[in-house]
């Protein structure tokens, strides 16, 4: 049967044109390029988009009953302050040898931002099978080509993702935005990016030269790594990923690894509701019955028949879904609160105010979060510094936050951390709590003190912004 995978990600297309490839036996490409939604072709229709705010996740956990499994989900997210709105979660868990631990692995949107994306498609009219995240897509399609860990730098218009894939997860994720230079930001992204992916792995792998050796690929619009960066391993990977499908333009497997990875996506990270995907899947068998029963209408009366009651049963179970769907999607839309009164609410609730200062119950609430097992805080003390500049470390404002006002607050922290255990053990959790810290703030200094009778004390003194704790 006919595949046909669409792309979103692309800013500049159109609200009406989508990237397309059209797959048929054994990973055949028969066509590509631009194509408008009302003029799709016949196939079964899977679709990956892009959203800044997406989040991805994957931790070893207590294993719990599927039931429990959402509620672990959503109380996860809620922990690490992803969204401030509802949100669209799915989630894979895989148990881990020795029982009563798994793995976690989790994915989820905005649910406006998705609401969004579906009153653009036509949903009702034709079957989708699969609507995922571009990053969970370009994960499938790297679980084809190795298990091992490999870095991502993938960059569409002015959208600039930076991934850890291992077993076709997503163990970490960095996005920022083109503002001025594409080539600039894009070395200055890589430079602050990477370093911090390959430290990722540790969460995972105890070999202290992993990251020495991960494979890094560029793939979508980037324009191309530094040598210092770029890797044979790299390399390597690029050039297999041409091999998984048979006729495809050159290069073109790489430059739309979003678009190709859809073929690869699982039901667990599908982000159509289950109500949805049954009625497709329930239009998709009832096609064999009525083309056979049409055929040999003559001699087989009644059963034509009771095939065409089933067929008219059925439109009509769907015309009802198409306008519940309609209605929903109409209401989620009316039901979003305008970009002043969001603004409002978020002066009210300090998110935006330089004057309010630091939201102290985040960054607590994130270094508790991200504190190892056993690590006692014993001291935390945060001050306002006198250089309010962002710092190097920190996202690239939006266009929209630059016409706000004054930059904003930086903060300076000193934390102290007691961290028991042996030398090599205190040191790999002083890592651990360093690389977590590297991704909100600017490290100034950081010591580990080891005493002979006196538990080891690692000494921290970071500048952060205001900013980085409100999102």
């Amino acid at each position: 049967m006919t595949m046909l995978l669409l792309s979103v990600t692309d800013a500049a297309n159109s609200d009406t044109h989508v990237r397309f490839a059209r797959l048929g036996l054994r990973r055949r490409v028969t066509a590509t390029g631009l194509i408008a939604l009302a003029d799709l072709p016949v196939g079964t229709a899977r679709l990956a988009f892009y959203t800044r705010t997406a989040y991805f996740s994957q931790s070893e956990a207590e294993r719990r009953s599927a039931k429990l499994l959402p509620i672990q989900v959503r109380r996860q997210i809620d922990a690490d302050l992803a969204f401030n709105e509802p949100f669209l979660a799915r989630h894979y868990a895989t148990s881990l040898p020795g029982g009563g631990r798994q793995n976690l692995a989790l994915a989820a949107v905005a649910e406006a931002d998705y609401a969004l994306l579906a009153n653009r498609l036509p949903l009702a009219t034709r079957p989708f099978a699969c609507i995922t995240p571009a990053e969970c897509a370009m994960a499938a399609l790297l679980s084809k080509l190795t298990r091992e860990p490999v870095r991502v730098l993938w960059r569409r218009g002015r959208q600039m993702v930076g991934l850890l894939v291992r077993q076709g997860a997503i163990h970490a994720r960095h996005a920022a935005r083109v503002e001025q230079d594409v080539a600039a930001d894009e070395a200055a992204f890589a430079l602050r990016v990477l370093p911090l992916l390959g430290a990722a792995v540790a969460r995972f792998s105890t070999t202290a030269s992993v990251a020495g050796v991960l494979p890094t690929l560029a793939l979508g619009d980037w324009s191309g790594l530094a040598a210092s960066f770029d890797s044979t391993l790299g390399a390597g990977l690029r050039a297999q990923l041409h091999r998984l499908f048979t006729g495809a333009p050159a290069d073109d497997v790489a430059q739309w690894p979003e678009l190709y990875g859809l073929r690869f996506v699982t039901d667990h990270f599908n982000f159509l509701s289950s109500d949805y995907q049954g009625e497709v899947r329930g239009t998709l068998l009832a096609r064999p019955l009525l083309v056979p029963g049409a055929l040999t209408s003559a001699v087989f009366g009644l059963l034509a028949a009771f095939n065409a009651v089933q067929a008219s049963q059925l439109e009509q179970a769907m015309q009802t879904r198409r306008t519940t769907l309609e209605t929903q999607l109409k209401a989620v839309d009316s039901q979003r609160p305008k970009p002043e009164e969001v603004e409002k609410i978020k002066r009210r609730l300090g998110v935006k105010s330089t004057l309010e200062g630091l939201r102290l119950d985040r960054f607590l609430a994130w270094i508790s979060t991200n504190t190892p097992p056993g690590v006692i805080i014993r001291k935390l003390e945060v001050n306002r510094s006198a250089n309010p500049s962002p710092v190097a470390t920190m996202v690239a404002p939006s266009s929209e936050e630059k016409e706000a006002s004054a930059p904003a607050q930086s903060w300076l922290a000193a934390i102290e951390f007691e961290v028991p255990g042996a030398y090599s053990q205190s040191e790999e959790r002083s890592a651990a709590i360093m690389s977590a810290l590297a991704t909100k703030g600017k490290l100034i200094s950081s010591a580990l003190r080891v005493g002979d009778d006196q538990p080891s004390r690692l000494l921290i003194t970071l500048v952060t912004q205001e900013t980085a704790f409100l999102e």
